[in-house]
């Protein structure tokens, strides 16, 4: 089945299902992302925020939630059970930031994108479905493919600060297609988790070095370790 079938058969089943609790399956109520007993183990990030330094500057990254209890579950099943259903709930987690995102005053948003074999291994790019979620919300235009991942790296948390620089060096870059679409543009770039940071980072440069400002970064959940099952 095609990616972007998938996601469109889930979300037209998703729509007519029973709403089930996003850590475990549980039933819940219409609108409600997480069951009593799964709501109890998430810890949000206070303010939705985190300021993160970039040199000089400061780099805004909103984040409401750590990366743990049942968003840590929700996310891993989305990720690793292949749940491109839980884009929908995870999207509208991301989206309690709203006010803090808009007080960037970003023009579009581009997920961090997966490398091609890992998008045919999976079926779908996590991040770039919970940006479509995200961009919807906000109505904002999504460039879904403003940036591409070039080449296959290794898992980001298994190596040391040197390594983690050099395994991304030159891994993401703004496709010359879509170069003139981003030029100056103010972008909110979009991932499921921030661990190292060194992803985001270097999507960052990519946008920059074509043009883009990268005015706000926005992830589901902050984390300190990989988002591994």
């Amino acid at each position: 089945m095609l990616p972007l079938f998938r996601w469109l058969f889930a979300n037209a089943v998703a729509a007519i299902a029973e709403p089930r609790c996003t850590g475990c399956d549980g039933p819940v109520p219409l609108e409600t992302v997480f069951c009593g007993a799964c709501g109890a183990s998430i810890e949000k990030v206070p303010g939705a925020r985190v300021a993160l330094p970039r040199g000089e500057s400061v780099v805004p990254l909103i984040s409401p939630f750590v990366y743990g209890g049942a968003v840590r579950d929700g996310i891993v099943r989305f990720k690793y059970g292949k749940r491109d259903d839980l884009a929908r709930p995870l999207g509208a987690l991301l989206l309690r930031g709203r006010r803090a995102i808009l007080a960037h005053v970003p023009e579009a948003v581009v997920p961090v994108p997966v490398h091609p074999k890992r998008l045919a291994e999976r079926g779908f790019d996590p991040a770039a479905l919970i940006a479509r979620e995200l961009a919807r919300g906000l109505e904002l235009p999504l460039v879904v493919d403003g940036l591409a991942k070039v080449r296959p790296t290794l898992a980001q948390a298994s190596l040391g600060k040197e390594g983690r620089l050099t395994n991304l060096e030159g891994a993401f870059v703004v496709p010359a297609s879509r170069a003139a679409r981003l030029r100056g543009v103010r972008v909110l770039l979009v991932d499921d988790v921030r661990t190292t940071g060194a992803t985001l980072a270097a999507c960052r440069e990519a946008l920059t070095h074509a043009g883009a400002e990268v005015v706000v970064e926005a992830v589901v959940a902050f984390a300190e370790a990989a988002p591994g099952p």
